[in-house]
């Protein structure tokens, strides 16, 4: 039986503590940014925006972040049954944090627009905190599940790229938003919203990295690869 370290568990406690926290600065951003500005946006926290205002519509009131645990939580289960049990226990975590999180910053936070922003400043600022959030999710090995699973599930029958299926995900939800309601505005800037929101992620995770290719045409191969291989 093999003993659990305390360096390990100190590891696995403070990558647990990151995701929470990271999460908890995503949601923030839809909460204190996103929705404020009647902006949308795509995955699980987009379309549980969307079916919000329908429901709203009918004069049926339920939190965003219920919303969005419901979402996922169907979304786990279909994917649980379909493609197996695969994901960890980290994705079960970051979707649990997920929904808290979108209620208790819907719960302490004044309604309305209460930084005072310009609309597309707020939308911008929410895809930079939420993309923030994430990043740091996403480096402790974290998930939030939405596309994520959709993917998993697609591919269990298709092969087909992971950013292909997020952006027609994305894109379908977005622009479902007029059949509730919003204006094109709103569309615009969910579009404007996932591309901030992408770069962010982007730029945290992989860094402003550039790489060159440089094309070496000799006779002497095997000794420009040796002094390569030797000197570089």
């Amino acid at each position: 039986m093999k003993t659990l370290s305390f360096d390990k568990i100190l590891v696995g406690v403070k990558e647990y503590f990151l995701m929470a926290v990271g999460i908890m600065i995503y949601t923030f951003g839809w909460i204190g940014c996103i929705a404020p500005a009647d902006g949308t946006g795509g995955g699980a926290a987009g379309l549980a925006t969307v079916i919000c205002r329908a429901l709203a519509l009918g004069d049926i009131s339920i939190q965003l972040g219920t919303m969005t645990f419901i979402i996922n939580g169907i979304l786990l289960l279909f994917a649980g049954f379909i493609v197996g049990w695969k994901f960890g226990i980290k994705t079960v975590y970051c979707v649990i944090i997920l929904g808290f999180g979108m209620n208790f910053w819907q719960s302490v936070l004044p309604p309305g627009d209460f930084l005072h922003l310009d609309r597309l400043l707020s939308i911008i600022l929410g895809g930079i905190l939420a993309g923030i959030g994430i990043a740091m999710c996403f480096k402790q090995g974290g998930s939030t599940g939405g596309t994520d699973i959709v993917a998993m599930i697609i591919n269990k029958y298709r092969t087909i790229s992971y950013g292909r299926i997020v952006i027609t995900c994305d894109f379908t939800i977005i622009t479902s938003a007029l059949l509730v309601g919003y204006h094109i505005d709103t569309v615009i800037y969910g579009f404007v919203m996932t591309a901030v929101f992408g770069y962010t992620v982007d730029m945290l995770m992989a860094g402003n990295q550039q790489s060159s290719q440089v094309l070496i045409v000799t006779h002497d191969f095997q000794k420009m690869a040796d002094t390569i291989v030797n000197n570089a």
